[in-house]
């Protein structure tokens, strides 16, 4: 299974993070909700959602992004990822267990409720630019801390190598605390 989604759906996510991303994912309660923030294409959404189906637990996973590359774009989302993660969560037939949310990571914190998370899993917002955004993590973890139910974890995904001293610089200043679980990905426990 991880294998294959490695193979078919892009992202920067490495094998191990995704392994470790799996294990944080079964750890949510039965009727549980993960929020998957900058979800992208959709590897870490499949790959969470898959894990819960073939538990047969009911998880269900929120994923939010704005799919949008290159903002300054004419056709924004036909050049985005949209529908690449479409395609993905259907492909993997998880489309039962996902909820998409498209919205701009500037707008995630006014839409996520207090408390309303098992797992959030945060991201840096990829664009044609660059795939580290400080602000947009900075949004993300702030939406995260707002959202994560008392018990919950924040998981948070560095984008790759180059970015990890600036990742790992963020991470110790918005996550005093948080575990590292593997080079490029924090857990964080919310009390």
């Amino acid at each position: 299974m991880l294998d294959r989604i490695l193979s078919t759906i892009d992202g920067n996510l490495s094998k191990d993070a995704c392994k470790a991303l799996i294990s944080l994912a079964l750890q949510v309660p039965e009727d549980g909700t993960i929020l998957d923030l900058n979800c992208g294409a959709g590897r870490s959404t499949v790959l969470m959602a898959l894990a819960n189906e073939q538990a047969q637990r009911n998880v269900t996973v929120v994923s939010m992004d704005s799919h949008i590359t290159n903002p300054l774009s004419a056709t924004p989302y036909q050049e985005g990822n949209i529908m690449r993660y479409l395609i993905s969560i259907d492909n993997f037939k998880v489309n039962h267990r996902v909820i998409p949310v498209i919205i701009d990571s500037t707008n995630i914190l006014s839409y996520v409720n207090k408390r309303s998370a098992n797992l959030i899993v945060v991201q840096s917002p990829a664009t044609t630019q660059r795939k580290f955004s400080e602000d947009g993590l900075t949004l993300g973890i702030e939406a995260a801390r707002k959202a994560a139910r008392k018990g919950g974890i924040i998981a948070a995904c560095c984008p790759g190598d180059v970015y990890k001293e600036a990742f790992n610089r963020l991470i110790s200043r918005l996550l005093p605390g948080a575990n590292k679980i593997i080079d490029g990905l924090y857990s964080y426990a919310c009390g």
